[in-house]
Formats: structure tokens, sequence, C-alpha cells
């Protein structure tokens, strides 16, 4: 994916990308990163119904009532764990793997894979999430880590608006549900070399 997406003033390999897959959660976020935020995107969604599974773009507008909901656990620790759960809440047992952290949870009062189901909610949500973070004072904090379970047109669309200049470091982690801890690796949003971008959880598997 390095070197599809070029910079302002460099000219792009292609005039239109298609993504359409699965993936990891981290790799996600970071092709957000990578495609700038001024650039036009289209988001679509798998839709499942017991006879099939098709795709659909997402809709102008969400005809249900459904808000996000934030709070902030403070325990006065130097690392803060950033919850967004639209698709899922994440539980502490989750999270318990990381030790004693300060945490903010940002959720949806419905949860589930049909809740993103329009551009205005998307864009809304984002902006509120991305709005939420940037309030939090980052200079009490060594290490953030970013959790995500959420749609993918959110992961993709969190990577895009939260900047590699102007914001701090991110730990995206993957879920691994199999896993014995269920946070395993991440990949690191600043990391200038490539290699040091994934960050394992034990230092058995990564001095970090």
């Amino acid at each position: 994916m390095k070197g599809m997406f070029k910079t302002n003033n460099e000219k792009c390999l292609y005039d239109k990308y298609l993504f359409y897959g699965y993936t990891y959660t981290p790799f996600l976020f970071m092709l957000g990163q990578m495609y700038s935020d001024n650039r036009k995107y289209y988001c679509f969604h798998i839709q499942q119904t017991n006879q099939s599974t098709k795709r659909v773009r997402l809709k102008r507008k969400s005809k249900d009532d459904n808000n996000l909901v934030d709070a902030y656990h403070e325990n006065n620790k130097e690392t803060l764990i950033i919850r967004v759960g639209t698709t899922v809440s994440i539980d502490n047992m989750n999270i318990s793997q990381f030790g004693e952290t300060d945490v903010l949870d940002i959720t949806s009062n419905k949860t589930g894979t049909e809740v993103i189901d329009s551009i205005d909610r998307l864009n809304d949500w984002c902006d509120i999430i991305v709005k939420k973070i940037r309030n939090i004072d980052f200079a009490r904090y060594s290490k953030i880590i970013l959790l995500l379970a959420t749609s993918a047109e959110m992961v993709f669309l969190l990577g895009k608006r939260l900047s590699k200049n102007s914001d701090p470091n991110f730990y995206v982690y993957h879920y691994d549900v199999n896993a014995k801890n269920p946070y395993p690796w991440a990949l690191a949003s600043k990391m200038v070399n490539d290699y040091d971008k994934v960050v394992y959880l034990y230092k058995k598997d990564r001095n970090y």
C-alpha cells in the first residue's frame, strides 16, 4: 500500500482506489492515515440476510434515534485506553491485560453491525469521536491505546481524520477472540520505520 497514496504535491498512481474484503483493524486505520483527509471517498456496507449477502452503498440519513455517549475513568496513570464501541461494547475483562490505566469510553446507545447505516451518521459520529479524543490532555500520558470495536468504514475514517502530524502517537490494537490475551499486537501510528510500527504485548515477542 505504501507509495500508492502520495502527498498533495505528488501525483497518485491511480485516479480511484477500491478496498474490498477483510483485514486487521490496525491495517485499516493505517490505510486511512495514508489516504489524505481532503480526498473524496465512498463507503459501501455488506448487508447480510438469511438468503444472501450483498454490497450496498451507505444511505444519506439514518431513520432511528441513536447517539454516542462517553465516560472518562481517571486513575492517575500514564497510559490511556480509548475504547470506541458501536458494534459491541468492550468490557473491562478484555482490557485487564494492560493493567490499571485511565480509560475514555465512547459507545453508542444501541450497538450492532447495522448501527452505522448512513453517511451522515458516519461523518457525524467520526467528528464527535475525534473532538472528544482531542479534548484529552495528552501531555499527561506516555502511551495512548486505541481499541476499536466499530465498522470498517469508521475505522478507515478515523485514520483519515486523526493526523499523524498534529495528533499524538496512537497504538491501534488488533483483537483476537481466540488469544489468551485478546489484544496481542498493535501498530503505532507515528513510527517512521515500518518495522518499529509493530508493537507486541510481551517482551519475549518483541522488545518495547
